[in-house]
């Protein structure tokens, strides 16, 4: 691989509370020097104690080093969400109504590499919003055809509970993006490939916050929900934070390395 022009993103998953918000953002250098990243992307919509993200935590993120925040479901939960779409470089699904605030879409140029990252979230076993698979496969298109003389990589945030969407997903995408990546379910999953045109899969990234928990909340309070069916408020749980990632080389286009990792801090 010619690793002049090899374009090295990490992607990290959730950030489940305000701790693991912290830690991300003061391990963020670190962690660009380890991998040589030229693009940092962080799914950042479980900060505001399981839901949501402020306008100043995104900055603290950016101004550590994140390149473009995704986000999911839960971004919308707290009521200052129009100011957090204000800031360039936050996403929010693209298959939301077109009328509500926010964009889908990001690009990011540096060194003579440029890095575009659609978000997206899935409508199995969650709220019935627009077909991804019709959004982000026009939008893919498009941003393939408009940078295609320049040295680009294209990822995909899906934020999805199916698996068999997910999947099907990065199918029918494959070749008209350089990386698939799953968000949402906090759990990483090991089933890293590269599809047959190209396009890197990870099924979901896992999250950033306390891996010893359930999906990183308090476990007695989560087992309580579960086994009662109620909706007792999930509380962020204490402990030990752990980052979930996944390094990627794109040349060409094309997926070459997909690295899932997990780094404790």
């Amino acid at each position: 691989m010619d690793t002049d022009t090899a374009i090295r993103i990490v992607m990290l998953g959730d950030v489940v509370g305000q701790k693991a918000c912290d830690t991300v953002a003061a391990a963020l250098q670190s962690i660009r020097k380890k991998f040589k990243a030229d693009f940092i992307v962080i799914n950042a919509e479980n900060v505001d104690n399981g839901g949501g993200l402020s306008p100043n935590d995104a900055r603290l993120l950016f101004e550590s080093g994140a390149d473009c925040i995704t986000s999911g479901n839960h971004i919308w939960d707290r009521k200052d969400y129009e100011d957090l779409f204000e800031l360039s470089g936050v996403l929010r699904p693209i298959n939301y109504a077109a009328e509500l605030p926010g964009s889908g879409v990001f690009i990011c140029e540096r060194n003579d590499k440029i890095l575009g990252v659609i978000n997206a979230q899935g409508i199995r076993d969650m709220i019935p919003i627009l077909n991804p698979f019709d959004c982000v496969k026009t939008a893919a298109q498009q941003l393939k055809e408009k940078y295609a003389t320049k040295n680009t990589a294209l990822l995909v945030d899906f934020h999805a509970e199916s698996f068999g969407e997910k999947e099907a997903l990065a199918w029918y995408l494959d070749g008209d993006i350089s990386a698939f990546i799953g968000t949402h379910t906090h759990v990483q999953t090991a089933d890293e490939k590269i599809l047959p045109k190209g396009t890197g899969y990870l099924g979901d990234v896992g999250m950033c916050g306390v891996l010893d928990t359930v999906i990183g909340f308090n476990a007695d309070i989560s087992v309580e929900r579960a086994r009662n069916n109620t909706n007792i408020p999930m509380t962020v749980a204490e402990g030990k934070i752990s980052l979930c990632g996944v390094y990627l080389e794109i040349q060409g286009f094309a997926c070459k390395t997909i690295q899932p990792f997990v780094l404790p801090v």
